[in-house]
């Protein structure tokens, strides 16, 4: 009879057991989901902190409405894969400037007859100056296209650059200066250039760079009391957007002797400014 029992208790034990064995293989435990380094910066980063290209600079960043601006004119030397952008030859008004080859330039010095690349960044970050093609990392249709510019960010169009014009406009005839077409042209608006360039009232703190002519001159950097041959005020600032105009892509214009904004177009072989755009 002692047997007896024993043998069913053991049964029964067996049998507990078992269950719980199934139990246990049943059971789904949670996995934890792996949350990438770059996922917990871009949740933590906002507008006003600072970004970095990949050629290791770092660039304030500013809001102004319900954009995110970059607060400083690119000049990385490097594309976003890392590869080098050429940069194109630098004496002043040599041959190889005509035609749109990816080049990129230091801006000129003060006298327009050389290049400065002592101030692409320290102090004064003027930034570097891009042919079109260059600017846009190859890409020749899209707009709003990535670009030089870092991850999460891309040359801003010509319709964007349109919202940031009205966004600093108080005028009253904001919509009419500033239309959403590409047919206004030339000087726009009333006081925006002023907001718009270093020391103005929105932040974006545009640097009057100059430009790299399509001749290989200097340009735009020295103090002019008159127009020059293209009949520009200098100093200025051209900054690429990234809508094509055939052979021309659109830009804007900041000139130290006018508020207003330029607005029009320019040969893509010219080496402007460029400003990115959050996406």
């Amino acid at each position: 009879m002692k047997n007896w029992i024993i043998l069913l208790l053991a049964s029964i034990l067996f049998v507990l057991l078992l269950v719980l064995w199934r139990l246990e293989k049943r059971t789904v435990k949670p996995v934890q989901p792996k949350i990438a380094k770059e996922t917990i910066a871009e949740e933590t980063w906002s507008c006003g902190g600072t970004v970095d290209d990949t050629d290791g600079n770092t660039y304030s960043t500013v809001k102004i409405g319900d954009q995110c601006w970059m607060g400083e004119n690119m000049r990385t030397t490097k594309y976003p894969d890392g590869s080098s952008i050429t940069k194109g030859p630098s004496a002043n008004k040599i041959a190889g400037w005509n035609t749109d080859r990816s080049y990129y330039s230091c801006p000129p010095n003060i006298s327009q007859s050389g290049e400065d690349c002592a101030a692409v960044g320290g102090a004064e970050k003027l930034g570097m100056l891009y042919q079109w093609l260059a600017a846009m990392n190859g890409s020749t249709i899209t707009a709003g296209a990535q670009g030089i510019c870092p991850s999460g960010w891309h040359i801003p169009t010509h319709d964007e650059f349109t919202t940031l014009e009205r966004e600093v406009c108080t005028s009253g005839t904001c919509i009419t200066d500033f239309p959403f077409n590409t047919t206004a042209t030339e000087l726009r608006g009333t006081d925006e250039g002023t907001k718009l360039k270093s020391g103005g009232t929105s932040g974006f703190e545009c640097l009057l760079a100059g430009y790299r002519d399509a001749d290989g001159g200097y340009c735009g950097r020295a103090l002019a009391k008159s127009p020059d041959a293209d009949g520009l005020w200098s100093p200025l600032a051209g900054l690429w957007s990234s809508t094509s105009a055939g052979s021309d892509a659109w830009l804007r214009d900041l000139f130290l002797h006018d508020a207003t904004v330029g607005r029009g177009t320019d040969g893509k072989a010219n080496g402007y400014s460029v400003r990115c755009l959050k996406d």
